[in-house]
């Protein structure tokens, strides 16, 4: 028992900072960090899933647990960051300006948990550039920037991080 008890307690630590990571910086929209991280919690508790019995069922169930968990959370629009990814991520060239307006609408509706991204024409109206949110010192770096054709279509589009 005192080892599904320390197993379920170090799950519960590894989730409880997986949490505080996504909640300040939004990580699990990076795959690689979020992998390593759940890798170091899972890995401790290996050995124990050899266990014979009921021992071996727990430690598997606490596992699962946790997996699940990490699911919930990266599924979680926890900080403006999530819906910035895939709003860069559903960007294609030849997109017009209104589809772009439209597509970041969908991302962050009026009204909704987030701000709107803030965005604006300069170059000659041959860039746009997206802030994600110019008033938090978190987000304020992260940025989209569109390069466009003379006709204001997407030519291509760049994630530029914090």
């Amino acid at each position: 028992m005192g080892t599904v008890l320390l197993h379920c307690a170090w799950l519960l630590a590894g989730l409880a900072g997986l949490v505080v990571l996504d909640l300040g910086v939004g990580l699990t929209v990076h795959l690689l960090p979020t992998a390593v991280l759940a890798a170091l919690a899972l890995l401790p508790g290996l050995p124990l899933l050899l266990l014979d019995g009921p021992r071996r069922r727990g430690h598997a169930a606490l596992s699962l647990g946790f997996l699940a968990g990490l699911g919930l959370l990266a599924g979680t629009d926890t900080t403006p960051a999530k819906p910035f990814h895939r709003l860069h991520a559903e960007l294609q060239p030849g997109m017009d300006l209104d589809e772009v307006a439209a597509l970041t609408a969908r991302h962050f509706p009026e009204g909704g948990r987030f701000p709107a991204p803030e965005c604006s024409l300069h170059g000659e109206d041959r860039d746009l550039s997206c802030v994600l949110d110019p008033t938090d010192g978190r987000f304020n770096a992260e940025v989209i920037h569109l390069r466009l054709d003379a006709e204001q279509r997407v030519l291509a589009a760049a994630y530029h991080y914090d």
